[in-house]
């Protein structure tokens, strides 16, 4: 994987090197043109101190003075020839150097080509490879003569070879500077940075919630890191609440559980209080009439009272285990049905979307107010709408509606009795006719091994507690129906609570 930090410097420095190098090559090009031009400056003012030699020469026809001029030239510039040729190109006077070695030509060319032949001053390279500089030689404002200066290549090469090797050294150095700064520029604004996010991002993905990246400076990561601190915040404060939630469900969890087992050891002490409380009654009204046939300080009245104590001790062991059996007694208030709904849905949404089911909310706004025990509601709904999360598969559906309604009074009682009734419905898989009539039977289940076969028999004792009935309607692969009724509190107006949106 290419890490950032080396791309980014990569690039830049790329980027750098090429604006640079640019930069040095029209430097090193404005170089040579100044070269050139100085060349042709002094070619110029040699022209203008040709000019009077040349015009005595022209005068007289003696040139020695001429000739000395144009050696002097040639040594004083360098160069390896310098000549004078006529207003038709022909070379008229030339003083050239010996040649250093066989590749180099000797003298100057014996004539001018017609092209060079020009008023202003020119310079150019030759096939060759020296530089030559044509000067025009002027007498009263025309041209008399053409000054030709042949130049050895060495005499710009070296200005700007030398130029060029500074260029190099300047920007060598300017450069691994520059490279310094940006390295440290990149290692500590955007290499190390990102590290830290990512070591941010590791730990969370481990499931350390409590991570955070220390920002610092308002850049474009140290946001980044300000947002991922926000999102890590998100994610624990989500987790406690999920955690919060989970710890509700299983204090719940564990409440049906004890009133399950509460309800057991209830249907346990009525059956052993009925098969045994009776027998001992009969014995102990026997001692009570053996002891009538005996007299005071007979022995075996001893004995009867030993009976008879024995009974009344396990007498009152069955009642305690009767009064620790039964169910704790009922705080009955007036209730908002459609809040406790809302209340059971959230506790069990976690559920339903680990089963991928949906639980749908049918409120109305108006109901007849009820007053009841709001912790045994709980308990009737959450056992119903779990009982229908098991039999719902994956993307099944429950529905929990709510209506008024009243029942016909018993014969002769008045008028018909107002009420609330609740649906809870699901698209599960059914129940047999057959076995229908024994739901709410204790300890009948469909699910052997699941469960105590409690939980329908305990909402239906909650709910006739209340005064209320719950029935139950299924068909086969279609799912079923628990419906509750509840009576509403006498002499009191319909309350509005707060609706809630189909969930």
């Amino acid at each position: 994987m290419t890490r950032l930090g080396p791309r980014l410097f990569l690039l830049l420095t790329v980027a750098i090197v090429g604006i640079t190098v640019a930069y040095d090559i029209l430097r090193l090009q404005r170089e040579r043109q100044a070269v050139i031009a100085q060349l042709e400056r002094e070619a110029t003012l040699v022209a203008r101190a040709v000019e009077g030699p040349l015009q005595f020469w022209l005068r007289t026809g003696n040139r020695a003075e001429l000739e000395r001029l144009l050696g002097d030239i040639r040594d004083a510039k360098g160069a390896t020839c310098v000549g004078i040729y006529d207003p038709g190109g022909t070379l008229n006077l030339a003083s050239a150097a010996e040649p250093e070695d066989a590749a180099t030509p000797a003298g100057c060319p014996e004539t001018l080509e017609a092209m060079t032949v020009a008023e202003d001053i020119l310079s150019r390279w030759s096939p060759l490879g020296t530089f030559h500089i044509l000067a025009p030689l002027t007498r009263e404002g025309s041209r008399v003569a053409t000054l030709k200066l042949v130049l050895p290549s060495t005499l710009i090469t070296d200005p700007i070879r030398r130029q060029r090797d500074v260029v190099l050294v300047e920007r060598g150095l300017v450069l691994a500077a520059i490279g310094l700064t940006l390295w440290l520029a990149i290692s500590l604004g955007v290499s190390r940075p990102i590290r830290r996010l990512m070591g941010g991002v590791e730990e969370i993905a481990r499931g350390n919630l409590e991570a955070r990246i220390d920002v610092k400076g308002r850049t474009e990561i140290g946001d980044l890191a300000l947002a991922f601190n926000r999102m890590a915040e998100s994610l624990r404060e989500a987790q406690r609440q999920s955690q919060a939630e989970e710890d509700r469900r299983l204090a719940l969890e564990r409440q049906l559980r004890h009133a399950d087992k509460l309800a057991v050891i209830g249907k346990l002490a009525s059956e052993l209080a009925h098969e045994v409380g009776t027998p001992l009654n009969v014995i102990s009204g026997r001692a009570r009439l053996l002891r009538r046939e005996f007299a005071d300080g007979d022995p075996r009245t001893e004995n009867l009272d030993v009976i008879r104590n024995q009974v009344d001790r396990i007498s009152r062991v069955i009642r305690r285990f009767l009064e620790l059996a039964r169910s704790p007694k009922m705080e009955k208030e007036r209730v908002d049905l459609p809040a406790i709904v809302r209340e059971v849905a959230a506790f069990v949404a976690p559920e339903l979307r680990k089963r991928q089911a949906r639980l749908l909310l049918s409120l109305p706004a108006a109901l007849p107010p009820v007053t009841a025990d709001p912790d045994g509601l709980s308990q009737v709904l959450l056992n119903l709408i779990m009982n229908a999360m098991t039999a719902v598969a994956a993307g099944g559906r429950i529905e929990v509606t709510m209506a008024p309604v009243e029942r016909s009074a018993p014969a002769g009682e008045g008028s018909p009795v107002p009420g609330i009734e609740i649906r809870v419905s699901d698209t599960g898989h059914g129940i047999h006719p057959a076995i229908l009539p024994q739901v709410f039977e204790p300890f009948f289940t469909t699910k052997p091994g699941e469960g105590t076969g409690l939980g329908l028999s305990i909402c239906r004792d909650i709910i006739r507690d209340h005064g209320g009935e719950i029935t139950a309607d299924s068909r086969p692969g279609e799912g079923t129906t628990v419906r509750i009724w509840l009576p509403a509190t006498a002499h009191e107006a319909p309350h509005e609570p707060a609706t809630h949106p189909d969930r």
